[in-house]
């Protein structure tokens, strides 16, 4: 899948120094993307996975390995980008405890990963979920275990890169777009997509105005990793213009000839509106400063119908 040339030469600059890197949750949606922004470094990066395999990602292979605390060690990575954890899709596959125990576990390697001496940054994914979580109840874990425990994690991460002198820099996705996504029809973004390729027809189901923010995983991506390289230790909110679901649709549907857009409840404006995104200060300000432009929803829409086997806009 074609990246975009503003991320891909910044990820470059990034890495200039080429640092050892390793990625944990090699094989996923972030992953992926990441993998695609840095392929050409494979002689300096150690990739690990749920289980060991052999991946393609833009025509080059990649081996993926399982997770040995050893085998780390011996790699001595400088850099770590941190993309694993089991999103809220597995609940259900694994049930609450396991879920629980696997994320935790996931989340005790990265807290690992910070002592090692060889380590000097860590960039690591979370979620607009983290935010809604704080100042819950302490049994907000049994309601919303993804969003409590990468709030959790949130909280120790800096305390461990403080403790161990690292820097370490959280990339909060609140929604983002990529052609890498797995599971499409868990993500609105996709699932818009795949329902205008193979029904030619989005239907709206909310009973509300619902707001989010697009920007594109690849643009997030590497602005993170170059704030964690510039030695930055915060979070980045993923931000991006503001959008109506029926809007997006709208939007998506135009991309490919002869679909349409349903809204089963054409009132649901007289209902309460649902927003979520971040405020878009942060990521405007990396924008500006950077001067760097990203895709826009137009060209996210593409790139995702592309990467899904639809039309070439």
């Amino acid at each position: 899948m074609p990246l975009s040339a503003s991320a891909v030469e910044l990820t470059a600059s990034s890495l200039s120094g080429n640092p050892r890197v390793l990625v944990l949750g090699a094989g996923g949606w972030f992953g992926k993307t990441a993998l695609s922004l840095i392929s050409g470094r494979t002689e300096s990066l150690k990739l690990v996975g749920s289980y060991e395999r052999a991946i393609v990602v833009n025509g080059k292979p990649f081996h993926i390995e399982k997770w040995s605390e050893d085998e780390v060690a011996k790699f001595r990575p400088e850099i770590v980008l941190d993309f694993a954890f089991l999103t809220r899709g597995f609940l259900t596959d694994y049930g609450h405890s396991e879920y629980v125990r696997i994320n935790r576990e996931l989340s005790r390697r990265v807290l690992t990963l910070a002592s090692l001496d060889s380590v000097e940054g860590i960039l690591t994914v979370s979620s607009g979920a983290a935010v809604g979580a704080r100042n819950q109840l302490a049994n907000y874990i049994e309601s919303d275990p993804y969003g409590a425990l990468k709030d959790q994690f949130e909280r120790e991460f800096l305390e461990a890169a403080e403790r161990h002198s690292v820097n370490a820099f959280i990339a909060r996705a609140w929604s983002v777009s990529g052609g890498f996504v797995r599971q499409p029809m868990n993500y609105a973004f996709s699932s818009f997509a795949l329902q205008a390729m193979t029904a030619m027809r989005i239907d709206i189901d909310a009973d509300s105005l619902v707001y989010r923010r697009y920007c594109a995983i690849e643009d997030f991506l590497a602005i993170s990793l170059a704030n964690l390289m510039e030695g930055v230790t915060g979070a980045l909110d993923s931000g991006g213009s503001l959008v109506e679901m029926a809007e997006l649709a709208l939007e998506i549907a135009a991309q490919v000839k002869g679909a349409d857009v349903v809204e089963r409840l054409p009132n649901r404006s007289k209902k309460d509106t649902k927003t979520y995104c971040s405020d878009n200060a942060g990521w405007q300000a990396q924008l500006e400063t950077r001067s760097y432009v990203p895709a826009s929803l137009s060209n996210q829409i593409a790139n995702v119908l592309r990467a899904l086997g639809g039309p070439l806009p």
